[in-house]
């Protein structure tokens, strides 16, 4: 490269009177490793050295209109070539620009040549790995060496700068750089160009290790003259990176002027290649690169559990205290370490390693124990209590989810209100009855040998439920003899009917269905059943259930479910039934 480099290195400017003006804004980054045009506020390890060697070509990059409205092409194509260097010393990034004129087509014609070489000098101020924000400052002076007037300030140039960058997630960086460009004056015709205010919004992307892009506005405002549109170009640029091992880096860009502006090409396209080893450093050495690790200052603890965050994780260890049967001791409380309190079912985030623990619940015997926490995934930890050695019963009552539900629990002649009871000195035989609202009634006679606990787990399942293209009911529904009155000790049922219907408005349409026994004639059955199917509706309707979505029909002594002409059968045939006759598609 640079053997064909030399021979534009060594060429002479011609032109003699073209006005000394830069057609190239363009000034790349020294060492971004992620945007084109604008920097950030990275720098390299100490001592990390880096170069790139960025070729350019602009069509129509000096284009202006003359005091008689007549456009005056000084470039109409521009190739240039950046050969760039950086070296880093702790917070400190030193660079070189050495621009290349390659080829100037316009005024100029076939002018080759040297630029206006740059040193450019990069301080870190906060550093983005540790921080939820990079900042940077840096500036930049550049030399009058440049032997091609239309790439040249003509005099000494100077900026300075100002970058804050910041980590977006999912590897998209976003990046502002916003500074002021000092250079000598020109006039131009109707243009002036001086002293400038330069901005450059940009954001990244990084795809994978290898592959990344990114998006690039900038734009130059002439302090002399910020409401000239001659004064102020602006240029927008598309890039991307492709690391083709890891120390070689190939980037290109294709751009275009967003405005009218002197120097804002209407075409761009950049092809380079740079020698970039990466520069992520791993401060907490556990493998992942800062710019990757969400904890970069304390180190994985590789347990095979989300290690590729990069921070320690605490074990998710929930507890599950269970009696001798291995039915779960809702009531069970303990402590860890002394201090922390653990119910059954709560989960607590904690350091791999040993820890002291004590349990204890009514009718067990009090546990102390060593539990040792294992690093990893979550866990659910069992911790075993003992029953303590005497006659009681304990009755616990869950719903059909599981859930603890209260309710009245009878043993005996004792009763009592809870989710669950202890029913002490219980011997021999006993009878349990377990009642709540809007659940069936279990009954149920336990025996109970001395010198036991008799833990009786119970579930109460709903009065009602839908199941397909019905609602089963665990109840009957009573009327008064021969009449459709509902007898009170029906309400209960017909309230959870409606809880399920107003539960599942996907159910559009449902048929209330009246049954009588075999008893009486015919037609008086019928009629019967279609005022108790009727009387049904209109308590669901009271009880909040839409109108629309119930409809009635009786069908008397018709369509039994049970053969047979004594109470058994006739108790099973009167009935009401619920059919779901327009379900949701």
């Amino acid at each position: 490269m640079i053997a064909l480099l030399l021979p534009a290195v060594l060429a002479q400017a011609t032109g003699g009177d073209v006005p000394s003006i830069n057609a190239q804004l363009f000034d790349p980054t020294i060492d971004s490793a992620t945007f084109l045009w604008a920097d950030d506020s990275v720098v390299a390890d100490s001592g990390d050295l880096r170069g790139r060697v960025l070729a350019s070509w602009a069509h129509n990059p000096l284009v202006y209109l003359n005091d008689d409205n007549e456009p005056t092409e000084l470039v109409e194509e521009l190739l240039m070539a950046h050969l760039l260097g950086a070296a880093a010393l702790g917070p400190v990034r030193f660079g070189l620009d050495l621009p290349i004129t390659l080829r100037s087509i316009g005024s100029e014609p076939g002018a080759t040549g040297t630029g206006d070489v740059a040193g450019d000098i990069k301080v870190r101020v906060v550093d983005r790995a540790i921080a939820p924000v990079g900042v940077a400052v840096g500036a930049r002076l550049g030399l009058p060496t440049a032997t091609v007037a239309t790439t040249s300030e003509g005099g000494l140039s100077w900026g300075a700068h100002a970058v804050v960058d910041a980590d977006l997630g999912d590897h998209v960086l976003a990046s502002l750089d916003i500074g002021t460009l000092g250079r000598p004056a020109t006039e131009l015709e109707n243009i002036t160009w001086d002293d400038q205010l330069v901005g450059i919004a940009a954001l990244g992307w990084e795809a994978t290790d290898a592959v990344g892009g990114s998006l690039e506005i900038a734009g130059h405002g002439t302090y002399a003259a910020l409401g000239d549109a001659g004064s102020a170009p602006f240029e927008g640029l598309v890039g991307g990176w492709y690391r083709l091992d890891n120390d070689w880096v190939v980037r290109a860009g294709l751009g275009t002027g967003l405005s009218g502006g002197i120097a804002a090409p209407q075409a761009r396209a950049i092809l380079g290649i740079g020698y970039e080893p990466p520069r992520n450093p791993d401060t907490d050495l556990d493998g992942l690169v800062d710019r990757l690790d969400d904890c970069p200052t304390s180190a994985e603890d590789a347990d095979r559990w989300l290690d590729e965050d990069g921070c320690p994780e605490p074990t998710e260890v929930t507890f599950k205290f269970v009696g001798p049967d291995g039915e779960t001791v809702y009531d069970a409380e303990g402590t860890l370490g002394g201090d922390s309190a653990i119910r059954d079912g709560e989960t607590h985030l904690l350091r791999a390693g040993e820890l002291a623990m004590l349990a204890d619940a009514e009718g067990y015997t009090p546990l102390e124990a060593t539990l040792r926490i294992p690093a990893g995934p979550p866990i659910e930890l069992p911790i075993r209590l003992d029953l303590d050695p005497q006659r009681d019963l304990r009755v616990r009552v869950r719903n059909q989810d599981g859930d603890p539900l209260v309710a009245t629990i009878q043993v005996g002649r004792d009763e009592v209100v809870s989710d669950q009871a202890m029913f002490e000195d219980v011997e021999g035989e006993v009878s349990v009855v377990v009642r709540a609202e809007g659940h069936a009634v279990l009954r149920e006679t336990v025996r109970i040998p001395p010198g036991e606990l008799r833990v009786l787990a119970v579930e109460l399942k709903r009065l009602a439920e839908l199941k397909g293209d019905r609602i089963e009911i665990r109840d009957s529904v009573y009327f008064e003899t021969g009449k459709a009155v509902i007898k009170p000790e029906s309400f209960a049922l017909l309230d959870d009917v409606a809880r399920v219907l107003v539960e599942n408005p996907q159910v559009k349409r449902v048929r209330v269905e009246g049954h009588t026994d075999s008893r009486g004639s015919d037609s008086m059955n019928m009629a019967l059943s279609k005022r108790r199917a009727k009387a049904v509706r209109t308590y669901l309707v009271e009880a909040g259930v839409g109108s629309g979505r119930l409809e009635s029909q009786g069908y008397g002594e018709t369509k039994p479910v049970a053969a047979g002409n004594d109470e058994s059968a006739w108790a099973q045939n009167r009935r009401v039934d619920f059919f779901v006759t327009d379900p949701a598609p």
